[in-house]
């Protein structure tokens, strides 16, 4: 923190966050004169409310601010007001938690009764409280998923339905990633997934949070080089014979690329440095790497999940649809993904499966794939999830309520229901005009798939006889 009477760095800081990189530079004094002489008439009233002033927090243009012995955030923005008191100078102590992309930055604050909480600010959820003030501490959170203390116990909340999912019952925690929350428990950590179940049993000294589907963790610190192991989802212990795989800035950057072998094609993956990780000419399809796992088939027919090393994680079990231009939307998030079954050729029914392939969802979707999107996994376009289903999406808060055996009935119908609206969209085909089915339309269904689209539209019926 900067006195506001010795605060040139920031002064420095709030011109560039108002006026660009490079400041008030001379062009600007001098075309924008009376617009710079209004900017530091009202910077200099606005500093003054204050004692203390801090850097800007997350390369941004927000600052902590301090009167007396209390705190607030300041935001320098060039629309409405230039300064603006985003949350009040009322709090003990107000810390920068997380930067949540498409959100913007969290910051805890600490009220008068030493329980800390996250304040409603103008820039994020407006005008609602985040999280309730009534915890020991917090953590960063995970798609509104927050790690927090009570009572010295550690659980997970849900900032959206102010619901407590996991109860508070752990020594410590780091944090909820990719799935799996690392948590402490009787002097050892080890990982539960969203639902409290045990994934990674509690017998490591040390662990992090998972990225790139994997932790790094030790398991006797007494041991040469501290005993330490790579961990993936379904806790097996690995050891790279690739070293650069152990790095997870290394992981991050693996991509996706084309090969071709007598005119097929292939997909095959390499690192950021161009190293060959999975060969060329064996995948007739290949997914983006997520959470340690690629979507990946080898015929072309039926798909699993294979990690780093090309070990099968879940079988070649799930059905491809009819020509896919890509393998979008098969990469896992939150520890979840939803594969296409393969009992048919022409089927739309899919699930949602976990790393250990254990459906996590007990109801099946009509649906060609559920893609996931701000915590939700939804049908793309106009398309639907299957009569069963209320909305054409659920969340991972569905999920857990589902698993836990709550109330559902907000998102599933019953069977009366769905019979009743199949009945009600029947009534609504009859009371439509009723399609002339033409000589064209008999075309594009007896030839659907087999000669692609015409690169200038669509077929030209005259040159086929029509």
């Amino acid at each position: 923190m900067h006195s506001v009477d010795n605060c040139q760095e920031v002064i420095n800081e709030i011109e560039k966050e108002y006026w660009g990189n490079t400041g008030i530079n001379e062009a600007t004094r001098i075309y924008n004169a009376w617009y710079v002489e209004q900017y530091n008439k009202n910077l200099k009233e606005t500093l003054s409310m204050f004692d203390h002033i801090s850097n800007a927090l997350h390369k941004s243009c927000f600052h902590i601010v301090q009167k007396g012995t209390r705190f607030g955030m300041l935001m320098v923005s060039s629309s409405g007001r230039r300064f603006t008191i985003i949350i009040p100078i009322e709090y003990i102590h107000i810390i920068p938690l997380a930067y949540i992309n498409g959100k913007g930055s969290v910051y805890m604050a600490l009220n008068e009764d030493f329980k800390w909480g996250i304040p409603k600010t103008i820039s994020w959820y407006p005008g609602k409280e985040i999280l309730p003030f009534e915890f020991d501490d917090i953590n960063p959170p995970t798609e509104d998923f927050y790690p927090v203390k009570v009572h010295g116990k550690w659980g997970l909340y849900y900032a959206l339905k102010k619901d407590m999912v996991i109860e508070p019952q752990y020594d410590d925690s780091l944090g909820l990633s990719e799935g799996l929350f690392a948590v402490k428990k009787d002097g050892k950590w080890g990982f539960v997934d969203v639902f409290d179940h045990i994934v990674i049993p509690f017998e490591y000294e040390s662990v992090s949070c998972f990225r790139g589907g994997y932790s790094h963790a030790i398991k006797y610190s007494f041991m040469e080089n501290d005993g330490s192991v790579l961990l993936d989802h379904c806790g097996n212990e690995l050891f790279f014979k690739n070293y650069k795989l152990a790095d997870n800035e290394y992981r991050a950057k693996i991509s996706i690329k084309e090969s071709y072998d007598n005119h097929n094609r292939f997909y095959y993956a390499v690192g950021p440095d161009e190293e060959i990780l999975i060969p060329k000419n064996k995948y007739r399809y290949l997914g983006g790497y997520r959470e340690g796992l690629f979507a990946a088939s080898i015929d072309g027919e039926t798909y699993g999940y294979i990690d780093i090393n090309e070990k099968i994680v879940i079988p070649f079990q799930y059905q491809i649809e009819r020509y896919p231009s890509s393998f979008g939307g098969r990469e896992f998030h939150f520890g979840f993904v939803c594969v296409k079954l393969n009992n048919s050729k022409y089927s739309q029914e899919c699930i949602l499966i976990n790393h250990l392939n254990e459906q996590v969802f007990p109801y099946t979707f009509h649906s060609d794939i559920l893609c996931y999107s701000n915590g939700r996994f939804e049908a793309t376009g106009w398309s639907k999830i299957g009569d069963r289903f209320k909305r054409s999406q659920i969340s991972l808060y569905d999920i857990i309520n589902c698993k836990k055996g709550k109330d559902m009935s907000h998102l599933i119908r019953t069977d009366a229901e769905i019979e009743v609206e199949r009945r009600r969209r029947k009534r609504q085909r009859e009371m439509e005009e009723p399609y002339q089915w033409t000589e064209e339309d008999s075309w594009d269904a007896m030839t659907d798939g087999m000669y692609g689209d015409y690169p200038d539209g669509d077929v030209d019926y005259e040159v086929l006889g029509f």
